[in-house]
């Protein structure tokens, strides 16, 4: 898959995360994010049989459909098409009153990194935090304790390239 396939197949369909992959793996350094945009773009040519970007990408190669149809047994109907097929959904929130309160919406995904750093599960987590020097902006964390993971609680409605953490 060449980076006009990527683009065509991945950036152009909407299932681009914005996470980096492709500017981390572009040996040349050719792919770039866009300022203020999720979208990767080409500042140059790609290296002969360089597929590296294709390969890390996580939204490269995925049957939606095809996935959709073996996990739910049908195909996704109208009403389905913008958020897609679930099979439930649940109201969740931190016991912990601290990370409770401090969160946008209950604290649940910090509650369960809090979980899995304090009980060995994981050693850290790439959390999106802000940036020091421009605080206005978003930028990925390494977050190796809960101290670390408590400065990077609320949602972040900004785009977070977490591959550069």
């Amino acid at each position: 898959m060449s980076w006009e396939e990527l683009k065509q197949d991945v950036i152009d369909q909407g299932l681009c995360s914005g996470c980096g992959a492709c500017v981390a793996v572009c040996p040349p350094k050719n792919v770039k994010l866009k300022l203020g945009s999720v979208d990767p773009e080409s500042m140059g040519e790609c290296m002969e049989g360089c597929n590296l970007c294709n390969n890390a990408c996580p939204g490269a190669f995925i049957p939606k459909s095809e996935l959709e149809e073996m996990i739910f047994g049908r195909k996704r109907t109208e009403d389905e098409k913008p958020f897609g097929q679930y099979k439930d959904h649940l109201v969740t929130h931190s016991k912990d009153e601290k990370v409770h309160h401090a969160g946008v919406a209950g604290g649940t995904v910090t509650a369960l990194l809090i979980y899995a750093l304090e009980e060995g599960i994981i050693d850290g987590a790439i959390v999106a935090g802000y940036d020091e020097k421009e605080p206005w902006k978003v930028k990925a964390k390494i977050a190796k304790t809960k101290e670390d993971l408590l400065t990077c609680v609320r949602s972040k409605y900004a785009i977070c390239n977490t591959v550069s953490a």
